[in-house]
């Protein structure tokens, strides 16, 4: 990302954030959330048209799978991964508590790398799954670009995060998103528009080599995470989604 906007930075909110983080301390503890939000949202203007058009009174749901090189080995998927059969249970969820609350126009995002297509999307053991099939809800895949991937996810409704330093940087800018965190080790705690996911240990996944992954097959535990109905409906209706 870094690359890409050294490359063909413009006029836009990244690009300023990114220029301060060139001569600002970015220790979790020393991030100067406020200053970077402020100027995020000063430039947020000039942000791109959207990638993938939402139509009108939908709620649009953003959702980060961190797939690509966390696939090279188990320790990487053991530390970043989390499966599509978690993240389909925490989106049954979200999606059953807006029903309930008679928001039934949805739409789902989905940002994997190396996804293209809802159909087929790459799991953490290299298989690919029809994503959230069942869930009656309208499915897409976001942009490839990472600093349109941003701008988008600012402007969805709801962004459930991976374990990714980039899924932390998006619920740092963007305050009119309301963030439903998988637990990581950057804090998401000084976020007023975020809520941590409860996790769920020895959830057991076995690993098979395959032509999509290079992991020899073994049994490795990486934990699940379920939703707080009452911080979900409390998130949702600080943003008037409910």
């Amino acid at each position: 990302m870094v690359l890409e906007v050294r490359q063909n930075c413009r006029p836009s909110g990244i690009c300023v954030v990114l220029q301060m983080l060139r001569c600002t301390r970015t220790k979790a503890s020393r991030i100067d959330t406020c200053g970077y939000r402020r100027a995020f949202r000063r430039q947020n203007p000039n942000a791109r048209p959207l990638s993938v058009k939402t139509k009108l009174n939908t709620i649009r749901i953003s959702l980060h799978m961190r797939r690509g090189d966390i696939l090279s080995s188990a320790r990487c998927v053991k530390a970043r991964g989390t499966s599509n059969s978690c993240y389909e249970t925490v989106l049954s969820r979200v999606v059953q508590i807006l029903h309930q609350h008679n928001r039934h126009n949805l739409e789902l995002i989905l940002n994997a790398e190396g996804t293209k297509d809802v159909k087929h999307v790459v799991d953490i053991d290299g298989g690919l799954t029809d994503f959230a099939a069942t869930l009656g809800v309208e499915r897409s895949i976001g942009p490839n670009d990472s600093i349109q991937l941003l701008e988008d996810v600012c402007r969805s409704h709801i962004f459930i995060t991976a374990k990714s330093g980039f899924s932390h940087f998006i619920a740092l800018l963007c305050d009119d998103t309301f963030v439903m965190a998988v637990p990581f080790w950057h804090s998401y705690k000084n976020l007023p528009n975020a809520i941590v996911l409860n996790e769920i240990p020895d959830y057991t996944v076995l690993y098979l080599p395959g032509k999509n992954i290079s992991i020899p097959g073994e049994n490795i535990s990486i934990p699940c995470f379920t939703v707080s109905e009452e911080q979900t409906i409390a998130g949702l209706r600080s943003f008037k989604l409910i």
